[in-house]
Formats: structure tokens, sequence, C-alpha cells
């Protein structure tokens, strides 16, 4: 059904078949296309989609003579598109509207690994970004507009690319502060389109132009700025308001989830000085000596009214070198770390972060359920887009 057939006659089925059931359930409705603002008022970033009203249903059992096999894995088809996101499902973020359109420009690449980087971005228009949260970008001004495709068989995702991406900011700035510089610390993603192409940029410049990895904005590299989104962050107010003694944080890491808690760490250097912190921070990874040379950048060391313990836990036998103290953790994150950690997670005053990939993040949470930390008590950070 296209959307020129809603508009000729503004009616619609739906057709939904249960294959381990065989159950089928036909939807009749009225339909209506919203376009531009309408649309994206409903869906952000969604220029164009049908409403259905439903008048009338079917409901058929056992109409389906064949069923899913029993214990086989359902996989997506590659050219799904992706999840979508109601305006009301996601209240925590600002998307700008077309009238308040930002661009970014490049200002700054720094390295930290072959396969992980800065990049410090300028905002045409001051940005509210609180600790934590993550920024919404349009890098199809960097790889074209989208073309339409209805087969794509070397790469599938290309067919429902729209080229926007989130990130976390990995930098802070006082609230007071007219900077309109922030920092997206990423891992290069094998096979990512977004990614390929900034750490592209990067193997160039290396080789034929180092000079401009420092100062970037020779390059006139510029992307759009579709808005802030992220109810995963440090609420400044909140931390310090109203606390007996040091506020306790336990922010655990996987990987390049360390970036949200890079950004909190710098934002406690605007703290008052009066407040407390007491912070113990927990990171798995492979590339320890980037992830502790990031953590040392973030860090004030000299402000004494915060207390960080850093554990590292990696498989890595490469020999690492911080500033910043650590206790190293050969091997994998276990329960053990937490049944020793026990006292600070079940303080009243601790607040307790999880930042990662999805498998690490359910593996931390049963970690946590078994020492009697809920999961309903962690907060995790979950892109909207």
């Amino acid at each position: 059904m296209s959307l020129g057939n809603v508009e000729a006659t503004p009616l619609a089925s739906l057709t939904f078949i249960s294959f381990t059931k065989g159950d089928v359930l036909y939807l009749t409705g009225s339909a209506k296309n919203l376009y531009g603002a309408d649309a994206r008022s409903v869906m952000p970033f969604q220029d164009a989609l049908t409403e259905i009203f439903v008048t009338g249903y079917t409901y058929v059992r056992d109409a389906l003579p064949l069923r899913q096999r029993a214990g086989v894995e359902i996989q997506a088809s590659p050219y799904s598109p992706p999840i979508k996101f109601l305006a009301d499902e996601i209240p925590q973020s600002n998307i700008l509207s077309k009238t308040e359109e930002a661009s970014a420009l490049l200002t700054r690449i720094e390295i930290h690994s072959p396969t992980i980087a800065t990049f410090t971005w300028e905002s045409s228009a001051k940005l509210s970004i609180q600790p934590g949260q993550a920024v919404i970008m349009d890098f199809s001004t960097l790889l074209g507009s989208r073309e339409y495709r209805h087969m794509a068989p070397g790469r599938p995702s290309l067919v429902n690319d729209d080229f926007i991406r989130t990130w976390t900011v990995s930098s802070s700035t006082s609230h007071d502060s007219d900077s309109r510089l922030f920092s997206l610390t990423m891992r290069e993603k094998i096979g990512g389109t977004v990614t390929t192409a900034l750490f592209n940029i990067i193997r160039k410049l290396s080789e034929y132009k180092p000079e401009a990895l420092g100062d970037s904005r020779v390059l006139g590299l510029a992307v759009g700025v579709v808005g802030v989104t992220g109810g995963f962050r440090l609420r400044i107010p909140d931390a310090v308001a109203d606390v007996d003694g040091p506020k306790i944080l336990f922010w655990i890491s996987g990987g390049i989830g360390i970036t949200p808690f890079l950004s909190m760490l710098a934002a406690l250097k605007f703290i008052p000085s009066a407040s407390t912190f007491d912070i113990t921070l927990a990171v798995s990874t492979r590339e320890p000596q980037a992830i502790l040379s990031l953590l040392a950048n973030s860090f004030s060391s000299s402000n004494p009214h915060i207390q960080l313990s850093v554990h590292v836990f990696t498989n890595g036998t490469s020999p690492i070198q911080s500033k910043l103290p650590f206790d190293l953790h050969p091997g994998r994150l276990d329960q053990s770390f937490f049944e020793s950690e026990l006292p600070k997670l079940k303080a009243e005053n601790t607040e307790v972060f999880i930042c990662g990939p999805e498998p690490f993040e359910q593996v931390v949470l049963g970690f946590l359920n078994r020492v009697g930390i809920e999961e309903k008590s962690v907060q995790r950070e979950r892109f909207s887009y």
C-alpha cells in the first residue's frame, strides 16, 4: 500500500500472523498521511508516515497450516529498517525543529589507538548537554544524500540508512560557559558506514596532512545537529542536594561505554568545592592503555573533594602506564568483584550506572541481582536512535 493509495482512498488493512500458533489477526481502519513537520511531531526524523485508526478486526485461530519449528532462533531480515520511536516515547530528548537546525564543524581529531579517536566539533548554535547525554547528528552532508535502492545485496542496511547517528558526548563544560565545542569519542565499527568514513579521514590526514589533526577546521567538514538525547546523565543539582557525607557513585563500563563517564568526570570539575564524591569505576576493556589515558584527561586529580577508585579488567598482557592510579584485574569482570564492593553498592547515597554493549549490561545486571541490587535501581544508557 502506497501513500498515493491512501490519498486516493483513506482506508487501510493490516495482517498480523503468528508463526508459532498459526493464528491470524486482520485489522481494518481509516488512514491519513502526514508530511513534513506534522510527521516529525509524531515521529522525529520521519518526513512522511501514515496513521491508521482501527475500525474493525477479525481474529482467526489456527488459520496458518505451517508453524515455526521449535528451537529455531528468529533473525530479522537484513533489510529491516531500524526501529523508529514516537516523540512521546523519548521525552528526555530535545529534537531541533527545521527552523532551529544547527550544524557542527569538525575542529580537532585526537587519536588514542588505531580504532579509538576523539572528534571535537563546534556547533553553530548553543546546545544544552548534560553530563552523560548524547548528540544526534546527521552525516548526510559527509556521505551524500540517500538514493533510492530496492535491493543492495552487498550491504542491505544501506537501503534504509538515513545517516543519522547518536553518540555520547565525552566532554563537558560549566553551565555558565558559552562554549559550543563538544567532543565525541568513538570506536571504528567494522562495516560501519559513518565510523569507517571518519576513520578514513584520520588515515588520510595522518599520511598526507598530519597538522590538520590538531586543527581540522581547514577541512571545512560540517554535519547536521539534530538534537540532544539521553536520560542517562549525572544530575548535578540532585547529586549534591541533601546528602549526608560523600555522594557515592558506582560506574561500570564495557569497552567504549566509558564515554558518558568521561563527560561526568569532566563535569565534576565545576561542582562546588563543598560537595564531595566517592566514585568507583569498573572498566572492562581490551584497550586499557587508551581508556586510562582518556580517564586521566577527564579527571582533575587536584580536586580533593573527589575520590576516584579505578578497577581495570582486561585480558591484555601489554604493560600499562597511567598517571591515574588503578587496580588491575586480569580476566573478565566477575561477581566476586561486586561481592567485595557490597558496602558501597548498598550504601544509602549510592547511585549505580552501567554503560556498555547489551550483552555486557545483561551479565553485569545478573551479577548485581545476585548480590541484592535490583535492576530497577540501576541506570543504563539506552539510545533511542
